[in-house]
């Protein structure tokens, strides 16, 4: 695991392709023009710019990782053709992972943090991918109710699904 000015393109490629399970929590940019440049941020170092791109994802050796999960915004939107959603996504799909988790959108890091605390938790109990994720997004929803309880007499309102619905689970479910 690599935080900070140690999460370089250079550990992500000595790291890769040794570990079951794979998350990145970082800024996404996504180029729907030009998907082959979409891109995680990481951390500069020397030379290298820090971005680890589409491209650099497809030309790295394949990946033995069980499941990708990319804690950043908008990492399962991309270029759209009738072949599906050409971006971040489906470039991990290519080099190996049978199971990527993606945002649809800007996601709030305090909730972003919650939720994927607690889909670990599921997961890790032996939970399937799929029903973890529900379970998180279920949990992140309750959490949420709690930090809005009206004062009493005042009728709840619920959160809304921006804050806990962005991730969604693509290919393998279990």
């Amino acid at each position: 695991m690599e935080v900070g000015a140690q999460a370089t393109k250079a550990a992500y490629k000595s790291l890769a392709p040794k570990n079951s399970v794979i998350h990145l929590a970082t800024h996404g940019l996504i180029s729907e023009e030009k998907p082959m440049e979409s891109a995680l941020v990481l951390a500069p170092e020397g030379a290298d710019d820090g971005l680890l791109t589409v491209k650099d994802i497809l030309t790295m050796p394949p990946l033995k990782a069980k499941m990708v999960v990319l804690s950043a915004c908008q990492t399962g939107r991309g270029k759209i053709t009738g072949d599906g959603v050409v971006g971040l996504s489906r470039a991990f799909i290519i080099a190996g992972a049978p199971s990527v988790v993606v945002s649809q959108w800007n996601v709030d890091d305090v909730m972003t943090e919650y939720q994927m605390n607690e889909f670990y938790k599921s997961f890790l109990s032996g939970k399937s991918k799929v029903a973890a994720l529900r379970d998180a997004q279920i949990k992140t929803i309750s959490f949420m109710d709690k930090l809005l309880a009206p004062p009493v007499g005042q009728v709840a309102s619920r959160p809304n699904p921006r804050l806990w619905a962005a991730f969604q689970l693509i290919g393998d479910t279990k």
